[in-house]
């Protein structure tokens, strides 16, 4: 047996804009996250290869490297 989901039908164009509205809300906002966590990992791993004479040590490599697959998954989910 299939299960059909009823399909929504706003009240009005008011609504319908509101719905749009926060779509675009949510969308605007995930971005700009995804996108300071970009900005700060970039940062971060520029800081700890100055530190560490152009590359950083073995431990602080394995933190970045986890944190860019951990964006990535973040990057692949949202697609």
């Amino acid at each position: 047996m299939t299960q059909i989901r009823p399909t929504y039908q706003p009240i009005s164009i008011f609504e319908e804009r509101i719905l749009s509205a926060m779509g675009a809300a949510a969308n605007l906002t995930s971005y700009m996250s995804g996108d300071n966590a970009i900005r700060a990992l970039i940062a971060y791993e520029a800081e700890m290869s100055h530190a560490g004479g152009g590359t950083p040590d073995f431990y602080t490599g394995i933190e970045i490297n986890l944190k860019w697959s951990m964006l990535a998954e973040l990057a692949v989910g949202d697609a």
